[in-house]
């Protein structure tokens, strides 16, 4: 008889690496590429805003110049977070990206953050990022 609380086999047992790498990353491309789209687009939009900003008044000289600068970072830590989405490189900078895109450029980016979130989340992508990570590795339970 078989025992009902017995963990089902993770599925990196039931297919080969390199056929659950692939499909990792068949998942993780577009919502990735969505990211690091999103993050130049912002970034170009940066970019006009400052320039406009230097034209109209020499350089900067507002008390809140610093946090203009950190704020300009952020579309370039988003290309970052959606490159290791698409290369299977990192599963927490793959998240802090999908939380990054949902602040980011609102109306697209939460469609973009969700996405990217639920795919993240699915079973056959949490391995590749295992796999990858560490392939010495005992199966998660």
């Amino acid at each position: 008889m078989e025992n009902p609380y017995e963990q089902p086999h993770p599925i990196s047992e039931l297919i080969s690496l390199d056929a659950l790498i692939v499909e990792a990353q068949r998942m993780t491309f577009w919502p990735g590429m969505a990211m690091v789209i999103q993050g130049v687009v912002i970034a170009l939009l940066y970019a006009v805003v400052f320039s406009a900003e230097i034209y109209a008044r020499g350089i900067f000289r507002s008390s809140g110049e610093s946090l203009l600068y950190v704020i300009a970072i952020l579309p370039l830590i988003l290309v970052w977070c959606g490159l290791a989405m698409v290369r299977l490189t990192s599963r927490r900078l793959s998240y802090a990206g999908a939380a990054l895109s949902l602040f980011l450029f609102l109306p697209v980016g939460l469609f973009i953050g969700i996405w990217a979130l639920i795919v993240l989340d699915r079973l056959v992508v949490r391995e590749a990022f295992r796999k990858i990570s560490n392939p010495d590795a005992s199966p998660a339970s």
